[in-house]
């Protein structure tokens, strides 16, 4: 198998896994597809000699499986974890600095490991998304085909993962139950004809 042949092949599961998390109602799902993608996009990169990314994605790997092993430990565990992370993200974007591709992926890092060590739900699934935007600009310029669909579709998947997660768990946001407090006894006095 030629390293083309295997770079597209790797993109084109990695695209796969990670559509499969985003519209997914299940953290833990996104999370661990989440996970095995990153492993993909790691390998993708590696193969297209980008090397700044393939470190976020191996990272990202590993944040993401470390942030659903330490989901239900108390929130001084998951301090340490995220800062940890957020330390290692920008420590390994300056080890393999190539301008700024990789600070939009080190961006994307730093606010991917807040998101998954503290957001569950559609706002979870919004710094995925805002993540992908950010990472756009690096597929673009590496000239990976697999990687620009793969944004195009994971920014279309999030947004998607974003409506379908606060439309099946509301209470997720604080304030829809204030607003229905005030307005459901205004409804009910109204008089409809």
């Amino acid at each position: 198998m030629s390293l083309s042949l295997l770079a597209h092949a790797t993109g084109i599961a990695a695209l796969g896994l990670s559509v499969n998390g985003l519209v997914n109602r299940c953290d833990h799902t996104l999370r661990r597809t989440t996970s095995v993608a990153s492993l993909l996009w790691t390998l993708n990169n590696l193969l297209l000699g980008a090397t700044s990314a393939a470190a976020m994605s191996a990272l990202s790997a590993t944040r993401t499986t470390a942030a659903d092993l330490v989901h239900r430990r108390g929130a001084h565990t998951r301090h340490w974890a995220c800062a940890a992370f957020v330390v290692i993200a920008l420590a390994a974007s300056a080890l393999t600095w190539q301008g700024w591709p990789t600070l939009l992926t080190a961006s994307a890092s730093v606010a991917v490991s807040f998101g998954v060590f503290y957001l569950a739900g559609a706002r979870l699934r919004f710094v995925m998304l805002v993540s992908a935007l950010l990472w756009s600009y690096n597929a673009w310029l590496i000239h990976s085909p697999e990687q620009i669909m793969g944004n195009s579709v994971g920014i279309a998947a999030a947004s998607y993962g974003v409506w379908r997660t606060r439309k099946s768990a509301p209470q997720e946001d604080a304030v829809a139950p204030l607003a229905e407090r005030q307005i459901a006894p205004a409804l009910r006095a109204a008089p409809f004809s």
